[in-house]
């Protein structure tokens, strides 16, 4: 594909904006990227989600800080760009609405990597039967409890002989 800009080069950076429905694509070879500042755009967005989120709107993130490299909210904010890859459990709450604005959903929904792709699934599945399980319990459904238990134990057994 080549670039929206000069028509010359091969497109090597993508944007997509989907507003009110309407989707909104630039394709861009990466000279032309940089010659509209294409990071900064970037990081504008981020930031323009950031401020609309409901914890900056009341303030409940000012002092978040993370506790390995020692990264402030506010600065993630500001620069767009996470410390380490502790941020993610530091800041996970204000993340979480991070990505469901960007992405629409918090869960991946894509490509795994071939090697740990069944892994990955499997750790899935289980969370996802150990939540049913939980409901079933609260609820006071005993035989689905007792399925559901025995099928977490039979994948557990499983996801051991993938490893």
């Amino acid at each position: 594909m080549l670039c929206d800009k000069c028509k010359k080069n091969q497109a090597t950076v993508y944007f997509e904006q989907v507003t009110n429905g309407a989707k909104h694509e630039l394709n861009l070879c990466y000279k032309c990227s940089i010659d509209l500042q294409a990071p900064m755009f970037l990081n504008n967005i981020l930031n323009g989600i950031l401020l609309n989120t409901k914890a900056m709107n009341t303030g409940e993130v000012s002092g978040l800080k993370c506790k390995s490299c020692g990264l402030i909210y506010e600065d993630f904010r500001k620069n767009g760009k996470l410390g380490c890859s502790n941020c993610y459990t530091s800041f996970k709450k204000e993340l979480s609405t991070i990505f469901k604005n960007i992405q629409f959903n918090s869960e991946h929904k894509g490509k795994f990597p071939k090697k740990s792709g069944a892994i990955i699934l499997q750790r899935k599945e289980i969370e996802n039967t150990k939540i049913l399980l939980k409901q079933a319990i609260e609820n006071e459904e005993y035989e689905e409890a007792a399925e559901l238990r025995d099928k977490i134990k039979s994948m557990e057994k499983k996801m051991k002989g993938l490893n």
